[in-house]
């Protein structure tokens, strides 16, 4: 008798069939993607597909881990990560986050600030080794995890569109001495459930990361997922397959929208022109996509309402809007200043 979990595995896994599609859609066959692993289940699980792919020479990826170094385990993180790229035989690329960088994020929460520098040691890693972009595991439940946490928080339509499946970002897109450069994110995992994921890393008998922090309830996304989500299946079957689609029809309904100017990201000047005469809900979107753009910040309703109300009643000085930031009017030009200009004194 052939052993079911045995039969499962391999390019026929469903898990690798369908991320096998998304790449070809992605036109990524035959490139050398960089694919983040942190060891946890999902991105293990995309490591698990992405060696699948390469051994029928469809690709040639290869892996990098970030340590971050804030838990004690560290080293056995290292040392399962080291196992998995053993195993799917992929090149490895190590990189640590420096010493206090993450203190360095005036202003910023530690899990935003320890995202900044994931992202800018994967930026570096890609260019040093020519990979055209980089795979992260996001799937439907991380989307539906991150338009609640962006719901509850009044974030607007920016927020509910949660992640997109294909972006580029400038990195670093905060302030920094560090050269920027443009890195291509992926995330081709964003159609699958997570236990769909854990499926084809246990038909694997892979070891994981076990990260604790994501069973703090204590934190937001760990209660949404534990708490919340839950809850919500119980109520509505497959509640974050349909979370997930509504930011999908989210994402199409802001593309639809102007972009924002050059000009903006170049001098956060937030674009005057129409916006007395817009509606409250276009300045709303205004006052986000500008800030965003100028420092990557995702604004409370509260504080997009505040900041709208200042502007249209010709606030005069500075305002204040957290995270080491505040909005400056010197005529009729309004600015971002940014009030913590050493935000990053390491360079990687």
């Amino acid at each position: 008798m052939v052993n079911n979990a045995r039969r499962r595995r391999g390019a026929g896994h469903g898990t690798v069939q369908r991320l096998l599609a998304r790449l070809d859609d992605l036109g990524l066959l035959g490139s050398s993607p960089l694919v983040a692993l942190s060891g946890g289940a999902d991105s293990t699980a995309l490591a698990i597909g992405m060696g699948e792919l390469a051994r029928s020479g469809r690709l040639r990826p290869r892996l990098a881990h970030i340590e971050h170094r804030v838990r004690g385990d560290s080293s056995r993180d290292l040392t399962i990560v080291l196992g998995t790229a053993e195993r799917l035989a992929l090149p490895l690329s190590i990189r640590a986050i420096p010493e206090g960088a993450i203190a360095s994020h005036a202003g910023t929460g530690p899990e935003e600030a320890m995202r900044r520098e994931r992202y800018l040691l994967l930026a570096h890693v890609a260019c040093d080794t020519g990979c055209a972009a980089v795979l992260t595991a996001h799937h439907v439940d991380d989307q539906a995890e991150t338009v609640l946490a962006h719901l509850i928080r009044g974030s607007g339509l920016d927020g509910a569109s949660g992640i997109r499946p294909a972006t580029t970002l400038t990195v670093p897109w905060w302030p920094s001495p560090v050269a920027s450069r443009p890195l291509v994110v992926i995330r081709p995992l964003l159609s699958e459930r997570r236990r769909d994921l854990a499926a084809l890393v246990s038909d694997h008998g892979m070891a994981v990361v076990d990260d604790r922090t994501n069973r703090d309830v204590d934190r937001t996304r760990a209660a949404l997922r534990h708490r919340v989500l839950p809850v919500l299946e119980e109520i509505h079957p497959d509640a974050a397959v349909a979370l997930s689609r509504f930011a999908e029809v989210t994402r199409a309904t802001i593309d639809e929208l102007p972009p924002v100017a050059d000009t903006v990201r170049l001098h956060r000047e937030l674009p005057m022109a129409g916006f007395a005469d817009s509606s409250v809900a276009a300045q709303r979107f205004s006052i986000r996509e500008w800030v965003v753009a100028s420092c990557g910040c995702t604004l409370t309703f509260a504080r997009t309402e505040a900041i709208r109300r200042w502007v249209v009643s010709a606030g005069v000085g500075t305002l204040e809007i957290g995270g080491g930031w505040s909005i400056r009017r010197a005529g009729r030009t309004i600015r971002l200043h940014d009030d913590v200009p050493d935000r990053r004194r390491a360079t990687p």
